[in-house]
């Protein structure tokens, strides 16, 4: 009991700075079509070419597309009628500059538990059970701690589902600029960025600086105690739940642009 309480009151305490963080984070998100359209300038793309490849605004068309068709696939144990509100609720966020973490409240009203926050939740009133509760104290402890755990799982959507449908969409703006003409594919790749702090995780480390061309596959291997972990692939992040990398262009022929043997960026151009 006291441990879902301290829960609680935690959650409570870093909710305003995780929510500031969320909102930081979404305007650089959106930020991308305008720093792209920077980028295209400095390859010295005239103004007419990229008037006619379309207006870029901060909220990318691209990725509102890929949400109508995408958003939620990879979201286990919800029904299709859930998947449509996470769409609506995914759609209007980008469209309004809604953080996740305002998001994840949208989410938790219609997102329930998986199947092992279930069984978690199942076994947590066991024990208490065992450890001498009565089963009154018990049910309404577990329904305290199944609230917590629906609050994790829906901003655990909220996030991954945001960064996915925002990767998908600055891909598919890249895969029309190299469609148009706008950058050459034969000196552009992309390459995968991780936040390096003590939250890098074992899935993506091997992963940075890792290059490929446009629309490549990035592939790393999920941590295991018997050291052989099952491989993971994507072609933009996440590639796992709560995942913060992000892709970058390069352009192989920018002065200082340096990449090794392995298709390691080992530093970048001037852009």
């Amino acid at each position: 009991m006291i441990r879902i309480i301290e829960a609680e009151r935690v959650g409570v305490l870093i909710a305003p700075v995780l929510d500031r963080l969320e909102r930081v984070h979404a305007s650089a998100a959106a930020a991308s079509l305008p720093a792209f359209q920077t980028v295209l300038r400095a390859r010295g793309v005239p103004d007419q070419s990229i008037a006619l490849f379309g207006t870029l605004t901060r909220v990318n068309p691209a990725s509102l597309a890929w949400i109508a068709q995408h958003g939620g696939e990879m979201v286990q144990a919800i029904t299709t009628e859930q998947k449509l509100a996470l769409r609506f609720v995914l759609d209007r966020g980008f469209r309004e500059g809604v953080p996740p973490l305002e998001m994840s409240r949208q989410i938790e009203r219609f997102v329930g538990l998986d199947k092992l926050q279930t069984r978690a939740a199942v076994a947590f009133e066991a024990r208490l059970i065992e450890a001498g509760a009565t089963a009154t104290e018990a049910r309404k402890a577990g329904t305290r701690y199944a609230a917590l755990s629906r609050r994790r799982r829906a901003i655990k959507i909220a996030r991954t589902e945001t960064i996915r449908a925002a990767n998908r969409g600055q891909l598919s703006i890249w895969e029309r600029a190299a469609d148009r003409g706008l950058i050459d594919r034969s000196v552009t790749l992309e390459a995968w960025i991780v936040t390096p702090d003590d939250r890098l995780c074992p899935i993506c480390a091997p992963l940075a600086g890792q290059t490929r061309p446009l629309a490549g596959t990035f592939g790393s291997t999920t941590p295991s105690a018997s050291g052989t972990g099952r491989a993971v692939f994507a072609s933009t992040p996440p590639i796992h739940p709560h995942c913060r990398c992000a892709l970058e262009l390069v352009f192989v022929d920018d002065p200082g642009v340096v990449i090794d043997d392995n298709g390691i960026l080992q530093s970048r151009g001037a852009l």
